[in-house]
């Protein structure tokens, strides 16, 4: 006899390639792209004293860093992936990589950084996510962009 092998249901929209917790993380992020706003009214008014905080990266301040700057530009790139993911868009996974890659080199940078003001070498144990977040990106790339729509 035959075995029937289980049957997977057809995908409907293009998000579905990817596990749940990655639809998941994308809607936490998906706020951050009112980032830029509230960096820039920040910056026009001056009068705003402003706290940033991720991936352990932390800036307070009411004055526009370099340093900030970096850190709100991080923070919508996310919410970018966020929205390209949620919504099935064609660059969503070039998109996700590219931030990756930004992501770590903005940590190796911090903590090189750290060393090289206190001596002693800080890592964050967040981006531990960030890997199988690539990992499954560069895996799923392909069939995410076989897909015939956006979805």
């Amino acid at each position: 006899m035959r075995e029937s092998q289980p049957v997977t249901p057809p995908i409907r929209h293009r998000k579905e390639i990817l596990p749940a917790w990655i639809r998941f993380f994308s809607w936490i992020f998906l706020p951050l792209l009112v980032v830029p706003v509230i960096f820039a009214v920040t910056a026009m008014t001056g009068s705003m004293q402003i706290q940033l905080s991720f991936f352990g990266l932390e800036f307070e301040g009411s004055e526009i860093t370099p340093q900030a700057a970096w850190l709100a530009i991080l923070m919508t790139f996310a919410g970018v992936v966020s929205y390209g993911i949620l919504w099935g868009r064609n660059w969503a996974i070039d998109a996700g990589i590219a931030y990756c890659t930004a992501s770590f080199g903005t940590l190796l940078y911090a903590g090189l950084y750290d060393v090289n003001e206190e001596g002693n070498l800080h890592l964050q144990l967040e981006p531990v996510l960030l890997i199988p977040f690539l990992v499954l990106l560069i895996l799923r790339r392909s069939r995410w962009l076989a897909y015939p729509n956006a979805g």
